[in-house]
């Protein structure tokens, strides 16, 4: 039996994660000249977004109709808040996720550690560089007139 608030993450997961796809692709195409840290930082980014959608289907496939997607649920917060955060906490956490990350995904919740904090990095990018892009829009309609 799927609980109800596990479905609800998946649909809020899944819709936010779409809306970030959706900005990564708007950066990706927008932004002229990179340079070559940046075209990388990009690609990485790409890279993260593909490893959580295919993260998000091995979610759904082992672990969704199981009694472990709470397991997973509270991973996912703990690594989006790790990624925000930068205390003593942090440093528990980046071990934790290096390891994770250096394994196979052990568990529900070493899982959902991955997929919160890739996708707290990977938000934390698109949402700064369409800042950025926005500030350039607005810019250059000054400029023109």
């Amino acid at each position: 039996m799927i609980r109800l608030d596990s479905q609800k993450k998946l649909k809020e997961f899944e819709a936010a994660l779409i809306s970030v796809e959706a900005g990564w692709y708007r950066v990706s195409y927008s932004r002229r000249g990179l340079t070559e840290k940046e075209r990388l930082e990009n690609s990485q980014r790409g890279e993260d977004l593909k490893w959580l959608k295919s993260a998000l289907q091995k979610y759904e496939k082992e672990i969704h109709k199981t009694s472990q997607s709470q397991r997973f649920w509270c991973g996912c917060s703990q690594g989006k808040s790790y990624r925000r955060t930068l205390n003593s906490e942090s440093r528990k956490a980046l071990n934790l996720i290096k390891k994770a990350v250096g394994e196979r995904e052990n568990t529900p919740e070493d899982l959902g550690l991955q997929v919160g904090w890739r996708y707290a990095r990977l938000k934390s990018y698109v949402s700064r560089h369409l800042e950025q892009l926005s500030k350039e829009h607005e810019q250059d309609m000054v400029t023109f007139g």
